[in-house]
């Protein structure tokens, strides 16, 4: 009743996994389990789903029509859209509903002439808790330079002229439209398959989450690419904010280090 309430399983898919299901149970009764695991076997669910689907309490594993396969962080997850059968990225981001829909007209009304470079979210989608909004946008299969940089060492300097060329042309437009990328650091930068530099995820740290202040516990992850200056004060982050990150990503792919080079984030913060 879950899968077909859900729309994660049609009559025919279960007839499908019938033989199968008979097969694993043998002798002994069909549990849920049972079919559970036949659906994985023939990729109706993935592994994770069928572990969700066990639980007393699962996390809601359909939102907006779109399924989600898969978690990629705490609030991140790989989702299979409907009709299309493509993956997107689906995100989960606290904050305020009315924001989040004045941010997506103004990235809808300039979104049309934005580069390949960009993936812009398509989709706002309220949770059942009124102050959750999922986002949504394409899945860019590569690499993301984090892994990059962990597997193969800094970049040739012609490569990291190349990820800066992009890079500014995506933070012109950005500028041009009147937005901020809000957290440009490795791991939102990727690399297709074809060569091509995607900047992902904009929005979401701005709308979620409060800059790091004095006082406020801090791990390496929050004060990544921010700016010394927005530690502690009321300026707001704005283009120049933007490409200090870029600056700092850049020399992390030439040096692969941090700018600075301290594992306490206050003090990385104000050097």
């Amino acid at each position: 009743s879950l899968l077909r309430a859900d729309g994660l399983a049609a009559r025919c898919d279960l007839d499908r996994c019938l033989p199968l299901v008979r097969t694993l149970a043998s002798e002994l009764p069909d549990f849920d389990s049972v079919w559970l695991d036949a659906m994985v076997q023939r990729q109706l669910l993935t592994p994770w789903q069928a572990s969700q689907l066990q639980l007393e309490r699962p996390v809601r594993l359909v939102v907006g029509g779109r399924q989600l396969r898969e978690p990629l962080g705490s609030t991140t997850f790989l989702a299979l859209a409907p009709g299309a059968r493509h993956l997107e990225i689906m995100k989960s981001v606290a904050g305020s509903g009315e924001r989040m829909t004045a941010l997506l007209e103004t990235v809808k009304r300039s979104g049309a002439k934005h580069p390949r470079s960009i993936v812009l979210p398509a989709l706002a989608e309220p949770d059942d808790n009124s102050s959750t909004i999922w986002l949504s946008s394409a899945w860019i299969l590569g690499w993301d330079f984090s892994e990059l940089l962990v597997r193969g060492g800094r970049l040739p300097w012609q490569a990291v002229a190349e990820v800066g060329r992009e890079l500014l042309q995506a933070l012109a437009w950005f500028e041009s439209a009147g937005l901020l990328h809000g957290e440009i650091v490795l791991r939102n930068l990727r690399l297709t398959p074809a060569g091509r530099i995607v900047l992902v995820d904009p929005f979401s740290r701005r709308l979620s989450q409060a800059r790091p202040t004095p006082g406020q516990p801090l791990s390496l992850r929050h004060c990544e690419g921010i700016a010394p200056e927005l530690f502690g004060s009321a300026r707001p982050a704005d283009v120049r904010s933007e490409i200090h990150a870029a600056g700092c990503l850049l020399w992390q792919l030439l040096t692969a280090r941090a700018p600075v080079a301290s594992a306490d984030p206050v003090r990385r913060m104000l050097c």
